[in-house]
This record gives C-alpha cells, sequence and structure tokens, in this order.
C-alpha cells in the first residue's frame, strides 16, 4: 500500500511538472505540438517584390554541410579535374576566398550541437529569398531570407526573445524585442536585422516590412502572396516538376533590376561596331523586359524552363513583325527541319523569321565600307540595281525558315577541286525553302554570279576558267563556286532539291561532301544516312521544352571535338603578339651597321639594291623571332583553348528552344552533363 500511494505521488508530481514544463515552454518558446506552415515558403512572400528566388530539399544537395552529395561522382569527372586544377580556377577561388568561406561553414557546422547540420536547424526543406530594390544601387536593396526549420532551430530563434540566455552582448550583438519580432544590430552586422517565426518558418530581414507582411499574409490565408501570383502557378508551381521537386525557382523583375543597377538596358548594342551585338541587338533589347518567371534543374545537368514578360509598347516595327510570327511544333522541327540533320551534326540551328527583315539588319548591322563593296559587285553585273533589289528578290521567293548545319568536314578532298589554304573548318550548309513557282530566282541569281565569277572574287582551274562549274551528283544539279576566301574548302557549292510533292528546298554548303550528305539525309535517311531527328536524346529532350519555337539551337560538343583541337591549334599560332615594325626595325639597323659600317647609311635613305640587301639579311632574324615566340606563346594559348575543349566535353548534348510572342518570349535550355 506504501508503495503504491508512493507511485500516486511520484506519477502526479511528474504529471504536474510536464504540465507546467509544458505550459512554461509553450509561453516562453514555442508549443512543442504546433503545425508546421503547410504551403510553401513562397506564401509569407509579398507578390510585389522585385525579387524572388526559393529551392526546395536542400539538404538533398549535401553529404555532410558544405560538401555535395555528389562531390565524389564530380571529382572523377575530367572536366571537373580540369577545371579544379586550372588557373582560372585558382583566381576565382582566390577572388572569393572560396577556402575561407568553406573552412568558416565547416567551423559552424562543428559547433552546432547533438551533431546536427546548419540545413537540419534552417531551410533544410525550404529556402527562400526576396528582395525589393530602392535607392540607386543595388547594395541599398532590402532583402529577406525564409527558411524552414528544425525543432532546434524553432528554438533558436524563439530564445532570441531572451537574449541573455544567448550570451548575445558578449558577441557585440544587441537584441530588442518586440511584438512579433526580435529586432538584432551590433558591430559585426552590416544592416540591422529583423527576425520573426511564423510556424515552421523563420523570417531574417533588413526591413520590417518583410516580418510584418508575413504575418500579415499568414493571417489572411496567403492572399496577394507570391504564391497566388499568376506567373508563379503559371511556371512554376502548376508546370511539370522532376520527382525531387527541387528545382530552383526565380522571379525577377528586370527592368527594376536594370534601373537599380544603373544600366539603360540598352542590351546589345546596336552602335556597336561588332557585327553579333549590333545585329542581334535589332531583334531583342533587355529593356524590353519586364520580368522573368521560371524554374533551373540541375540534375545530371542543366535544364531552364522560362518566360519572359515583355513591355510591348518598348518594341520596334521590326521586334514585333518578328515575334508575330508563328512558331513551328515539335512535329515541324522534328519532320521537316531536324530530317535534314545529319545525326552526328556538332551544331544545328533551325529559325522561323521573314528572309528579308533577316537580310536587311545583316546590310545595317555591316560595315558600310563592305555594303558598299557588295552593292558595287552586284550593280557591276547588270542585272540588280541595289542591294535592297536583291533582299526584295529573295523575301518573295523564300519561305519564313532557314536551317543552318555544322559537322566534321571529313569528307575526302578531291584531288581535282580547288586549292586548299589548309585551315580547319567544320562542315556547313545553309538550307532555306523556297515558294511555289520561284526556283527560277534563285537559279538566275547562281547564273550571275557564276558568269561573272570575277567580279566576285572567284578562281577556276585555269586562269580563263571563271570558277563557276555544273555538276551532276545523284541526281542532283550541283553548282560550284570556286572561291578562294572561302576558309577550309575554297568553294561554295548550291543544288536546289525537291521535297515531298510540291515543296523545293536550296541547300549552300562550304564542300561538296556536306551537300550530298545533307541531300541524302533528307531523302532517305537511316540507315545509310541516319538523321538528327531520329536520335533519342534530340527527341526526349526536345518533347519536354515548350510546345512552339521560332528558334531551335541543337549543339553536340562530342562531334565537335576533332575539329576544335585542330582550330585551336590554328588559333594560337595567329594569336601570336610580335610588334613587327619595332623588330624588323631593330634587325635593319644592326644589319646596317655591320653590312655598311662606317659608310653613314641610314634606314629609311637606302638605294632600292642597298634595301634588297638588308632585307635578305634580316630574313633569318624574322624567322628566328617569330619561332622563338612561337615556342614562347603557343603552348600557354593551346593549353588555355584545350582547357575549354575539355570543359565542354563534359556535355553530351545540349538543346534551347526560344518561343516568340510579342507579350513574351519562352525559353527552354537543357544541358546533359551526366556525372561518371
Amino acid at each position: 500500500m506504501k508503495r503504491k500511494r508512493l507511485f500516486r505521488i511520484l506519477t502526479s508530481v511528474l504529471a504536474v511538472c510536464l504540465f507546467a514544463g509544458y505550459f512554461a515552454f509553450s509561453t516562453f518558446l514555442f508549443s512543442p505540438f504546433e503545425s508546421g506552415l503547410g504551403v510553401d515558403v513562397a506564401g509569407l512572400v509579398p507578390r510585389e517584390v522585385d525579387v524572388f528566388l526559393a529551392r526546395s530539399e536542400l539538404g538533398w544537395a549535401f553529404d555532410g554541410f558544405p560538401r555535395l552529395a555528389v562531390q565524389d561522382r564530380l571529382d572523377g569527372h575530367p572536366s571537373w579535374k580540369e577545371w579544379s586544377s586550372s588557373s582560372e580556377c585558382t583566381e576565382l577561388s582566390e577572388r572569393f576566398d572560396v577556402e575561407g568561406a568553406l573552412a568558416e561553414l565547416s567551423a559552424l557546422t562543428d559547433r552546432l550541437p547533438m551533431g546536427l547540420e546548419p540545413l537540419d536547424v534552417f531551410g533544410g526543406r525550404d529556402l527562400a529569398l526576396a528582395a525589393r530594390f530602392g535607392g540607386t544601387s543595388l547594395e541599398e536593396a532590402d532583402w529577406a531570407v525564409y527558411g524552414t526549420l528544425h525543432w532546434t532551430g524553432k528554438l533558436a530563434v524563439s530564445l532570441l526573445r531572451h537574449p541573455g540566455l544567448l550570451g548575445l552582448e558578449g558577441a557585440g550583438l544587441s537584441a530588442t524585442v518586440e511584438a512579433d519580432h526580435v529586432r538584432l544590430s551590433g558591430s559585426g552586422l552590416g544592416r540591422e536585422l529583423f527576425v520573426t517565426r511564423v510556424r515552421d518558418v523563420a523570417v531574417i530581414a533588413t526591413s520590417r516590412d518583410f516580418v510584418d507582411d508575413a504575418h500579415r499574409l499568414e493571417a489572411v490565408t496567403y492572399e496577394d502572396s507570391m504564391l497566388l501570383r499568376a506567373e508563379y502557378g503559371d511556371h512554376i508551381k502548376n508546370v511539370e516538376r522532376s520527382p525531387a521537386g527541387d528545382e530552383l525557382e526565380f522571379f525577377v523583375k528586370v527592368r527594376d533590376l536594370l534601373a537599380a543597377s544603373g544600366e539603360a538596358g540598352a542590351w546589345p548594342d546596336i552602335t556597336s561596331v561588332d557585327f553579333a551585338p549590333a545585329f542581334l541587338g535589332r531583334f531583342f533589347q533587355a529593356n524590353t523586359v519586364n520580368l522573368v518567371v521560371g524554374q533551373m534543374g540541375l540534375d545530371e545537368g542543366l535544364s531552364v524552363d522560362a518566360r519572359a514578360r515583355l513591355s510591348s509598347e518598348l518594341m520596334t516595327p521590326l521586334q514585333m513583325r518578328c515575334y508575330r510570327r508563328p512558331g513551328a511544333d515539335r512535329a515541324e522541327i522534328i519532320e521537316e527541319a531536324a530530317a535534314l540533320a545529319p545525326e552526328d551534326a556538332s551544331f544545328f540551328l533551325y529559325v522561323k523569321t521573314d528572309i528579308g527583315d533577316l537580310l536587311e539588319q545583316v546590310v545595317v548591322s555591316l560595315e558600310p565600307d563592305t555594303v558598299q563593296l557588295i552593292e558595287e559587285s552586284l550593280q557591276s553585273t547588270g542585272q540588280y540595281r541595289s542591294l535592297q533589289q536583291l533582299i526584295d528578290e529573295l523575301r518573295s521567293s523564300l519561305r519564313d525558315r532557314f536551317a543552318i548545319i555544322l559537322r566534321p568536314n571529313d569528307y575526302p578532298v578531291d584531288p581535282d577541286g580547288p586549292e586548299l589554304d589548309g585551315q580547319p573548318v567544320f562542315a556547313m550548309a545553309l538550307v532555306t525553302w523556297i515558294k511555289k513557282g520561284r526556283e527560277s530566282v534563285l537559279v538566275d541569281l547562281r547564273d550571275t554570279i557564276g558568269r561573272q565569277g570575277k567580279r566576285f572574287g572567284l578562281r577556276g582551274k585555269t586562269e580563263n576558267d571563271s570558277g563557276y562549274y555544273r555538276n551532276q551528283v545523284g541526281g542532283y544539279e550541283i553548282r560550284e563556286f570556286w572561291a578562294p576566301l572561302v576558309p577550309g574548302t575554297g568553294m561554295i557549292a548550291t543544288a536546289n532539291a525537291r521535297i515531298g510533292d510540291t515543296d523545293q528546298i536550296c541547300v549552300v554548303a562550304n564542300c561538296i561532301g556536306m551537300l550530298e550528305h545533307v541531300l541524302k539525309t533528307r531523302s532517305q535517311g537511316a540507315p545509310t544516312h541516319p538523321r538528327l531527328a531520329g536520335r533519342g536524346d534530340f527527341r526526349s529532350l526536345l518533347a519536354t521544352c515548350v510546345a512552339r519555337a521560332n528558334l531551335v539551337a541543337w549543339c553536340d560538343p562530342q562531334s565537335a571535338q576533332t575539329t576544335l583541337r585542330r582550330q585551336a591549334r590554328r588559333w594560337a599560332e595567329d594569336s601570336i603578339q610580335i610588334d613587327w615594325s619595332l623588330e624588323r626595325a631593330r634587325l635593319e639597323q644592326q644589319a646596317i651597321n655591320e653590312i655598311f659600317a662606317g659608310l653613314g647609311k641610314q634606314r629609311g635613305r637606302l638605294s632600292e639594291e642597298e634595301q634588297a640587301r638588308i632585307d635578305r639579311a634580316v630574313e633569318p632574324g624574322l624567322d628566328a623571332i617569330a619561332e622563338r615566340v612561337a615556342r614562347e606563346q603557343v603552348p600557354a594559348v593551346m593549353a588555355a583553348y584545350e582547357r575549354r575543349i575539355v570543359y565542354s566535353e563534359g556535355v553530351t548534348a545540349a538543346l534551347m528552344l526560344l518561343g516568340f510572342d510579342p507579350k513574351h518570349v519562352d525559353v527552354s535550355l537543357r544541358i546533359d552533363a551526366p556525372l561518371p
């Protein structure tokens, strides 16, 4: 009886202690039975923020923070080995003190109790960052970090309301406890921070507005939050995700970002003397983008799906015309475009746009002297009054699409063909689609150029040949233009070919082999001439991209390696930096002093015979300088090119699709980079 009575007393005391402990813990810290937020942390982010970045299941990305879960596989990848041992990696690491940052993170992990890791405490499931731009620089922006909490994280945030228990003053920090948050300041912080907790989500912000917004949004069931914003639902929440659901979500107001960073947004620069930015800038300007929203995955490569919403009032008439043009669906891409490209194509581009608009922008982006030279050559034929006349004829003759194909130039060299300059180049082909009944326009253009080949830089087998030849190859009439200015092959070959019952294409290639290859790929296909359209990786990547696109770009780095390495040697040799005028002047003066010693001869005042004698004398010295500088410079430059090639070898396939609309641009990017 005494033991029973004692047991009842102890049980009652324990129950009272547990109740009192639970009551005290719930009152001063948090309820142990408190439910989680129940929705994505985006529900606590106000919808009008300028930047929103978030990722779920962040804890899966690490194997002992801060070590990546894929680090062992990454360390075994040749491309990563090359990068990690490169001077570029070392320079980047030193610039941002990567080793120091990793050491600090490791030290932070070691200080956590019970073997916990930082992501167990904060952000292991969901982590997000939001920002509002203000002032005249990005440094003045207000930001907030949102992270889901482990129970230890909830305890740590709750203990901030009792700063004496954490010894914050000893760490140089001051904590001010306010109604629903704690305000932190001190010498260790660059800015004052506001910390609060909404169920199992902590909010750390540089502005109290973010704290107030988080509590308000939770109270109104996340109304007016990022979670319920239309763009978030359409392009992040309700789109197909990976099984892990761990993609990086992003939402950026681009125009506000440009304004905050002091950039005008006039990019690419149409006033540039370089062709690429001057040309591309006429079709796209960064300041027309209002916002970008989408997601990015990093599983065995890179996948990006995004929509850029445009401000149509800032777009030019040219851009509006281009963006209104309907894109190609997947059936058209596979059956009409990719059916032309060989399976081992290193690069493939398919674009749907008005050919006349494209050519006009090429002309205005070229240097005026180049345009004048082309126009004078056309006028001299007597067939064209101006370059614009030719463009108008091509606009009326070609459909609104073209394709560019590159593959290794492994075709046999024709011993009776044009003289080659030895430059390593890809075999290239341009394919255009001809409107019904307009085939003769292209034939007449080829004949016009061929008949007056000398005016266009053509050179034939003999002095009297025009450099323009017609041949029958595989049932196709081939027109050859032998042009020494064409690098690597010294020629251009063209042919028209019928596809289907009525359609015709025009193929322009830099060698006969490539021309035949494209034509047979389109007409025969596998097994003798397999198509890119039949590649499993091409079709699988395409199936996950946007449904319609105005631009399709494919790259197979593995197919390009041999040509790139040959080109790297040539580029390295061409990059040699020698001030030949200075070196020649020095060697000529030495030769004058030796050959005409005591005769008072001066450089620049020699007779033709004397100058010829000096030229013969300095020639070996100039050759020796070129050889010495090549030995010194080429290996280093070649090594840099080789590293970039090795980096690309980690990629097995890449595909990008762009779909245009006057109100938005859809982007899909897929890069396969499997780890061992």
